[in-house]
Parts: C-alpha cells; structure tokens; sequence
C-alpha cells in the first residue's frame, strides 16, 4: 500500500496530497549525498516539502556551514506521511505508514545513487541497520556499510542527531555539524576506506617479552591501554603505529592466562618498560590506567608524554571527551566501543588492541588541534602529583565517623516521624506521591522543572515553597534530604589502610576545574563535597600537621583586573588594599550609599569591619558579588544564599536586587565587562584564560545561559591554574624531597581553590615558608601582572585548622 492508499484509508480521497515526497537534487556538484530523516512535521506538511519548518532552518545552516547546498542533495525520510503528534514513535515500524516509506525511498536512493547517506537520528539509523534499539549517542560519526537486508545495502552511511534533538539540546548542534562536514567529504566517492590494522593476540610469552623489550629499544612513543580495575587486570595492550598493536592477557576463559614462571618474564619485561623515563607513553584518562598499575600493582607508568583525553580538552573543551567520541571524531575506525561485552576472548583482545592504536592515531590527528600547547604540557605536568593524591590518600576517623552516621540516622528518623504526624500518614520525600501531597493534597503552588516542563520537588523547589510558606511538612522534607545526604557521605570506606582515596579528573569541567570521584579502590566519595563540619574525620598523620592554602575570593581578581582594564579600577584598588568587597557592599546597605565618600582605603577598611560575618547581610552580600560577577537574577541568587548557608539565612529577593544595584554602582566595571564578554561571544566565541587555554563556546550565542557560561569562566580557569600553579611547584621543588626522593610536604587533595596536604611538625616553619613561595604566581590576566594572595592555616585536621601560615 502506497502511502496516498494509507492517507485514503484513513482520510478519504480529499486528503490525498498529504504526503510530502521526497525532494530530488536540482543540479550536479562534486559530491552526492542522501540526507535522511525520519519524517515529516507540520510545517513540512503545509509546504509539501521536507525539512522546511524550525528543523530544516537548523539543518540548512549546519549544511551550509559544511559547503552543501540544499538543492545539491538528495533530503528524504523514513515516512513520507507526518505521525500522529509529530511523533514517528507511534507509528508501528512493521506498518504500512514505515514499510511503504521505506520502499519509496528505496526507489529514490536507487535513482540518485549517493556515495553517502547521513542518517538524521535513531530511526533513519535503524532503517539502515537493523537494529531494534539503535543508540544514535553511541553510534553517530562512524562511518558503516548498510546492513545487507536493508535498503541501505551497499551504501556508505553516517549518522548524526536529528536536527530537532539539536534544537532541544543544542549542545549536539556542534557534533552534528562536524559529522555533516565528514559525510560532505565522504560524498565524493562511494567506497568504505576504513583503517587496515595488525591486531596480534596470539604472542607466546617469549615472543611478548620480545616484542617489550623492542620498544624499549626503540623508545618511540608506546601506547597503551588496561582492561579491568583493581586486582583485576584482564589484559594491557600495546601499540607504537596506528596500524598495529598486540596484547599481553592475563586471564583466560577458566581463570590466570599463563603459568607462573611465564607470567613472572612478562611483568618482568613490562615493568621495565612501563618504568622506562626514556620510553614516552600515550593513554587515555592516564590517570585511572596509572592508578591501577601502581596501587594493584606496583607498576607505575613513568612518562606519560600525551594523554589524548587532556589534548583533545585542549582543543573543543565543551565536546564530550571519551575514547568513542574522539575515535568517532578524528579517525575513520568502524564503530567498535560495543565489543567491549562480548563474550568472545578474541573479539575483547582485539577490542583492547583497537583503543591503543586507536588512541596513537588520535594523539597524531589532534597535535594541530591544539591551540595552547605549552596549557596542555601543564596539564600532562599535574597528572603526576594528582596521582601521588590518588596513591597516598588521607587518614581516616573511622570509628568517629560511625558514631557520627548513627546519630545522624537518628535526628533523620525524627525529622521523618515530625513529617509524618504533620502529614498524617506515612511520607516518603523521594517518591513521586511526595509531589502529589505537596501540589495537591496541601494545596501548594506547583513549582515547575524549567527543563522538562513538569511539576519537581527538588531542593530548589523546596527553598522556594519554605521561604513563602514556612510549613513545617516543608521543613522537615528539606531536613530529611539534607541529612540523608550527610548518612551518605559518612557512609563512606576506607581502605584496609585506614585511608580514604578518591580519584580526579584535570578535565572535568569546561573551565578545568577538577572533578573528584570515588576511587577505583572503591573508598571514598566526591571529597569535594564534604560539609565543613564533617571534615575533622580526615586527619593527618602522627607527628604531621594538616594544612589548607585557599585562593578564596580569587575569582574576584579576575573581574577587577577587567573592569581596571575596562576603565574601572575601584574594585582593584579595594582588593590591593585588603579590603573585602562583600564588606563594602553591605556596608552601602546598612549605612548608605555614601558613608565611604571621602574615604581612603585605609579609613574604607577600618569603617567595612563594623559589619560582623555573621550578619545575614554580610552574607547577602557574599552571594550578590559571586552572582551578579555571573550574570544571575535577584530571585535565583535569593534562593542560592538561602542553600548555602543551609537555610539560616534568609535575604528576599528585593533586597538581592537592591544589594546587585549598590555592587554595580561601585564597581561599574561589572556591568561594562559583561558587555565586552557578550560582544567576544559575537564576534568570535572564543575567550582565553591566564593559562592560554582556548574555550570555544558552542552554545547560543544569545543565549542568558551561555552569557553565564562564558561570564564565570575565566574567574574560574584563572583561579584553577593559580592553584595547579602552586601544586606544580610544590611538586617540582627540589628543596622539598629528602635524599630518598619522598616528598616532605605532601599534597593530598584538592578543592576548587584549595590545595591540602600535610608537613612534619617538627618543620612548620619552614613548610610554612615553602608553601607561601608555592603560592606567589605571577600570572597575566586582562593583560595586567598579578599575583592572586592566599590564605592558610594547618591543624591536627582538615576540619580544626587554628593556626596561620
């Protein structure tokens, strides 16, 4: 059945020109694509035409972007009628609407003939290969032949987000952009050229041991890449070309791969070359393949020279960064990540021997990608003391702990039984009937998720309902969550040596900020997170002092040195003089907007510490200056005291607007930056830190969300480097290893704008005088010398820190 007999059987003859067909090339060009979609919508239904309405205005900008031309290619669809609610999940894919679809365009790819189809979203894919539930995330940029039962057989396909995937989340605009600029090249012939690779899994002991020792002979760059986690090592492959690699496995179908004696040759060999300074090593996400060969092992990786996750951060930090992704990106290797579960031995060692060439051949395409190389060297630099983070990890209170989490279970049940008697039954505040006794059983406003259109409970919401309504059922929900989290965190194990690890990523976040995450080990937890009064459990080592060294307040160096460049060097000269601004701008709030008048900075400073830290507006006026410097409104950053400062403190939303109008009558630099940041947004899209890391913004360009994006930034790159900074020093400082090369200051974990660690008591002031050396960093922003001060203090834990450095 055609699909006009479907529209018949359903509408009558009337509504026969419901079908939009699908639109052949106007004229020739050296290329020839097949765009191909799912189906059509209702503005495609009123034109006659696909690809017409808001999608098709997205897709022939992104086309256009790649050099093709609408009437240049072939623009089809699966279904060539539109779905009930624009929705083709409603349509059966057996039924006559799909099938009779599918055999149209069958017949239109058989007339134009392309040398490659890109497959717009998971149904085209489907439609090309078969597959029940197609994962268009996992499989879009790798090039395919189409299966030989579909009617894409023989043709050379690629996949990509559908253009109305990209307008709901238009952090996909960019992929798809670079998979249609790939299927543009692909276009001009038809034949699959993909990597010829040697995959050798079949090496005996001796001749792996061999094949070890050649490259250490060599020293060429060796890549390299681990299968399994701690103690459970399955398999390590290696690779020194793109086109070849071999495996080392360790365990076989029934259990150990080798005997004894042969497994002892083989780490024999590849310790010495894993510890080889002279052998430059190539891995991605170095640091969790390091961690387990040292902590498992004690084999650690000397001379990580690239790590191909950090490079290609480097080079587009808003593009997701694992292994798939890139090999997607920069190299033509069939899609491959799914073999990773295969039962077949053979099939998993030659899919760990494709990420080590794979990864090789990434490290190669990417080198003129990056536009900051002496960023991504400092980068590489820092693995090595995150990783002695990682190793050493931080003594742990265990039993304190325990004892803690038991009365913290306690006061929950009892917030839990006050939420109960209030709600007169039994509440459950994770469930989604907790939504229901809020919005409709009491009545109160819905509050709505911005993202998804629909009715949340989350804190947000709560902070809002609480500072309206004061209802105790509130409150209670609120502390329920707040000390469930807390259980959660002193749940947390330590290691059989009474140490908490945890692990990090350098290239966690856009702005470089690290990531911390529970460690392979399988203890810890985001040690990032934990609350103040919690941090007393990690405890330094007998006969050691704890230490913090913060840049607290640091992102606020970066606005000043703008708005002095911009012409405004109030805020400057403030922080130069050591006065805090929050005290100034609540200083303007109680007293006036002129009792600074007439002022020197000296006479500002002793008049700004009238105001106590406790007062609420001191504390109004800490968030107004974090989130007015990021582009936030009075209503968000009333909500954002109120949770950080656990709903102690209550400043409405009026009074938030008038403390952002003292802040920006000051310091009317502010204002005047975001505009130049908006305008760099524009007219490049490109910001560039202290660091000389290179952030291109994907996102919308007029976008509020990317303005904030692109407004917090630089305060926190910069900030995030200060600190590496004084982390890389204490690492590098010879003054600071004893003759058998341990360190004397240790580094164990950091936050944001923090670094820990831990010194020997009987060398505090000294410790304290490297460290502060540590900290005095010239960098460069806005084109100004600074050096962004610190603040110490060290104590028997990180939560008891009395004393100054």
């Amino acid at each position: 059945m055609s699909p006009a007999n479907i529209l018949e059987s359903y509408l009558g003859t009337d509504d026969l020109d419901d079908t939009i067909p699908n639109e052949h090339p106007t004229f020739n060009t050296d290329y020839k694509l097949a765009i191909i979609g799912d189906a059509p919508g209702r503005e495609e239904e009123a034109a006659k035409k696909p690809f017409v309405g808001a999608s098709g205005r997205l897709l022939w900008g992104i086309a256009g972007s790649a050099g093709i031309a609408r009437g240049s290619v072939l623009i089809a669809n699966v279904c060539q009628i539109r779905p009930p609610s624009n929705d083709i999940s409603r349509l059966p894919w057996t039924g006559p609407e799909i099938e009779e679809g599918l055999k149209q365009l069958k017949t239109d790819l058989d007339r134009f003939d392309p040398n490659c189809c890109i497959l717009l979203g998971a149904y085209a894919l489907k439609a090309a290969t078969l597959d029940k539930k197609p994962k268009i995330k996992d499989q879009r940029g790798y090039l395919f032949m189409g299966h030989p039962d579909s009617i894409f057989a023989g043709r050379k396909c690629l996949a990509t987000y559908h253009p109305s995937s990209c307008l709901r989340m238009y952090e996909n605009a960019p992929i798809m952009q670079f998979d249609m600029k790939r299927a543009y090249n692909e276009a001009k012939f038809p034949e699959l050229n993909v990597p010829k690779r040697k995959l050798i899994t079949d090496y005996t002991a001796i001749q792996i041991v061999t094949a070890l020792n050649n490259l250490r002979t060599n020293a060429n760059p060796v890549s390299l890449d681990i299968e399994g986690g701690i103690n459970s090592m399955s398999c390590i492959s290696f690779s020194d070309y793109s086109d070849f690699a071999f495996i080392v496995p360790f365990k076989g179908m029934t259990g150990r791969y080798w005997s004894e004696d042969e497994e002892v040759i083989i780490w024999e060999a590849m310790s010495k070359l894993l510890a080889d300074p002279h052998v430059p090593k190539i891995l991605q996400n170095s640091l969790y393949d390091n961690f387990v060969l040292a902590y498992s092992y004690k084999c650690p990786i000397v001379n990580v020279a690239d790590d191909t996750m950090l490079k290609h951060w480097e080079a587009y930090c808003e593009l997701p960064k694992g292994l798939g992704f890139q090999a997607a990106l920069y190299t033509r290797e069939p899609h491959y990540k799914f073999e990773r579960k295969t039962q077949n031995l053979r099939v998993f060692w030659e899919y760990c021997c494709k990420d080590s060439a794979v990864t090789y051949e990434i490290n190669k395409k990417c080198e003129n990608q990056v536009p900051s190389m002496k960023h991504y060297k400092f980068n590489i630099a820092m693995l090595n003391p995150l990783l002695y983070m990682e190793l050493r990890g931080i003594k742990y209170a265990t039993t304190a702990a325990v004892d803690r989490q038991s009365g913290i279970s306690e006061r929950r049940d009892l917030c839990q039984t006050i939420l109960n008697l209030h709600a007169g039954k039994e509440v459950n505040v994770n469930s989604p009937k907790f939504k229901t006794l809020l919005y409709t059983e009491m009545g109160l406003p819905a509050q709505i998720n911005r993202a998804t259109g629909k009715p949340t409970a989350n804190e947000e919401s709560l902070i809002k309902l609480f500072k309206r309504f004061k209802h105790p059922v509130i409150d209670a929900a609120m502390q329920i969550r707040k000390l469930g989290t807390r259980a959660r965190m002193l749940s947390i194990h330590a290691d059989e040596d009474g140490r908490i690890r945890c692990g990090y990523n350098i290239v966690g976040t856009e702005t470089g900020r690290l990531t911390c995450y529970t460690s392979p080990t399988g203890s810890g937890y985001n040690l990032q997170t934990i609350p103040k009064h919690d941090r007393d459990l990690f405890i330094a080592d007998d006969e050691y002092w704890f230490f913090q060294c913060d840049l607290a307040g640091a992102d606020g160096w970066t606005v000043a040195a703008h708005c002095q460049r911009l012409g405004d060097p109030t805020m400057m000269d403030d922080l130069l003089a050591g006065i805090k601004i929050p005290l100034v701008i609540a200083c303007l709030f109680k007293f006036g907007p002129t009792c600074l008048d007439n002022m020197d900075r000296v006479q500002i400073k002793e008049f700004v510490s009238r105001v106590s830290k406790k007062d609420p507006i001191y504390h109004g006026s800490k968030g107004c200056q974090h989130g007015s410097n990021y582009g936030m409104g009075k209503v968000t950053m009333s909500a954002n005291i109120f949770k950080q400062t656990g709903g102690t403190v209550n400043v409405p939303a009026a009074d938030c607007e008038k403390l952002q109008r003292i802040y920006f009558m000051r310091y009317w630099g502010v204002p005047r930056w975001h505009q130049w940041v908006r305008r760099q947004l524009n007219d490049t899209g490109i910001l560039t830190s202290a660091s000389g890391h290179v952030r291109r913004f994907f996102g919308r360009k007029q976008d509020h969300s990317t303005l904030k994006a692109a407004l917090s930034h630089e305060p926190q790159a910069n900030t995030t480097y200060a600190t590496n900074m004084a982390a890389l020093n204490l690492w590098n400082d010879p003054e600071n290893r004893r003759p058998d090369g341990s360190l004397i200051i240790e580094p164990l974990h950091q936050v944001h704008d923090a670094l820990c660690g831990q010194f020997p008591k009987s060398l505090t002031k000294w410790a304290a005088q490297r460290l502060t050396g540590y900290f005095a960093n010239q960098i460069v922003i806005a084109d100004q010398q600074l050096t962004i001060p610190f603040e110490g203090e060290f104590g028997r834990s990180w939560g008891e820190m009395d004393q100054e450095i």
